[in-house]
């Protein structure tokens, strides 16, 4: 039963007692994962995201504004773009995300609805990455990750 990311992630609670890395497994990317996890150490959030700079707004879905390093605002799928920033659903969780998932057979979405209470309340942090980044879903996409390659 489709629960949301957040409840399929609640699935592996009890292997997770540390800080723990989470990626997509249809993303193709060529940034050190290695500083990720160092700069998320070094910063009091309970979530960190990688953040991708876009030159247009020709992603939809995951915009988010950034002051400083803090993530201030989280849109799934906004009408109107306030950013060419996305969250490219990269990241580095603590354990205590678990503590802000309802038990229970509900749906709950990290998209929808913890990215965006952590930035309210200021535990979400960006990471602005630097180096490539595909989300794989399309031939074309294939055909673009082999251009970056050459």
């Amino acid at each position: 039963k489709e629960l949301g990311s957040a409840k399929t992630l609640e699935l592996a609670k009890k292997y997770l007692k540390c800080d723990f890395l989470f990626l997509p497994c249809d993303h193709w990317f060529d940034f050190d994962l290695k500083r990720l996890y160092e700069f998320h150490l070094t910063h009091n959030g309970i979530i960190t995201l990688a953040i991708h700079a876009r030159t247009a707004f020709d992603w939809k879905t995951s915009i988010v504004v950034l002051d400083g390093y803090k993530i201030v605002d989280y849109e799934e799928f906004p009408k109107k773009p306030k950013t060419h920033l996305i969250s490219i659903f990269i990241g580095v969780m603590k354990p205590e995300i678990f503590n802000h998932i309802p038990p229970g057979e509900i749906y709950w979405s990290l998209q929808k609805d913890l990215f965006p209470k952590f930035a309210k309340e200021g535990k979400l942090i960006g990471y602005p990455i630097s180096g490539n980044w595909v989300n794989v879903h399309k031939k074309e996409d294939v055909e673009k990750v082999k251009s970056l390659l050459e």
